[in-house]
């Protein structure tokens, strides 16, 4: 058997990648726009909190006056526990937040 040369057809082409069509990334510029500050309006829970617990509190008088929703009691007795206690956990946070506290959430003065 001879010796022929270098091989030829297909195992010899070499693969070549396609041109991008877009730019590289390292000549695209960054398109982020600063993010604004949330209003302290929006971000304070004490109108929620006061609002959910005058909500419970008006649904467990007018509850508590009528017999025949009475099944509705106890639910309306929740609400005003659970609003107690958010409240009480916001106002453990709040002091520990202005004390300097590090486990305290931030922006509750």
């Amino acid at each position: 058997m001879q010796d022929s040369g270098p091989a030829t057809g297909w195992r010899t082409h070499r693969y070549t990648p396609p041109t991008p069509i877009t730019p590289a990334l390292s000549t695209l510029k960054p398109v982020t726009q600063p993010v604004p500050e949330i209003p302290p309006r929006f971000t304070d829970p004490r109108p929620v909190l006061l609002a959910g617990s005058i909500g419970f509190l008006i649904a467990t008088i007018v509850v508590w006056l009528n017999d025949d929703w009475a099944t509705a009691r106890p639910i309306c007795l929740m609400g005003l526990g659970v609003g107690l206690l958010g409240y009480t956990i916001f106002a453990i946070q709040r002091r520990g937040a202005r004390r300097g506290d590090k486990g305290a959430q931030l922006g509750l003065d």
